[in-house]
């Protein structure tokens, strides 16, 4: 059954056409990935980036050279910065609705320094504490 589904395929006048449509997608496509790294390595490498780089020079220091050879350790510090403040945003918005926020002064500032160091942890343990290739 599946043999007779295929010959029927391969005699569509389309096949031509399709394979124009798959081109031009593949390049668009590949363009638009060139645009985004281009993009991304424009950006300069951030707090989490830098974080993520000294964790891997402390702890895996034999990774670095493969990283570097294949013109990842520059990518990837960028790539845990934009996931790392997704990540950071979320877990903000998360712990206010689960927290709601106090009226006076010296609760506030507790409050906001709770949030804050509950927020880096779970960013640090999460996103950037690991052993990325």
């Amino acid at each position: 059954m599946c043999d007779d589904r295929d010959d029927v395929l391969h005699t569509l006048p389309y096949l031509k056409k399709t394979d124009t449509i798959v081109t031009t997608v593949t390049l668009i496509y590949t363009e638009r990935l060139i645009t985004m790294n281009e993009e991304l390595m424009n950006t300069p490498i951030e707090r989490w980036g830098a974080a993520w780089q000294r964790f891997m020079k402390a702890n895996y220091p034999d990774e670095i050279l493969q990283l570097k050879a294949n013109g990842r350790w520059e990518v990837i510090p960028r790539l845990i910065d934009r996931e790392s403040w997704q990540m950071w945003e979320l877990l903000r918005k998360q712990y206010a609705a689960q927290n709601p926020r106090p009226k006076s002064f010296s609760e506030i500032a507790a409050w906001e320094k709770t949030r804050s160091l509950i927020v880096e942890h779970e960013v640090m343990e999460q996103v950037v504490l690991q052993c990325r290739e």
